[in-house]
């Protein structure tokens, strides 16, 4: 008897090439020079992290020690 609803999401797991990560597309720019802008909105926006509640000195801070050069945007 045939097997009913083998879902295969991903496609086939014995596949190598599914498996293997695909090469970066261009070399990743040091944290340091990248820019990200913390400011305090009441309203959600895409492609964004929120916080609850006024967390914009904790976020500088947190990014900051991580390696970041955040900046405060108005708002």
């Amino acid at each position: 008897m045939a097997k009913k609803g083998g879902c295969q999401e991903f496609g086939s797991a014995s596949s190598a090439a599914s498996l293997a990560r695909p090469a970066a597309a261009s070399p990743v720019t040091p944290r340091a020079q990248q820019q990200i802008r913390v400011q305090r909105t009441k309203a959600g926006k895409d492609g964004v992290i929120e916080l609850q509640g006024d967390q914009v000195a904790a976020a500088l801070a947190a990014l900051e020690q991580a390696g970041f050069r955040p900046k405060q945007a108005e708002g």
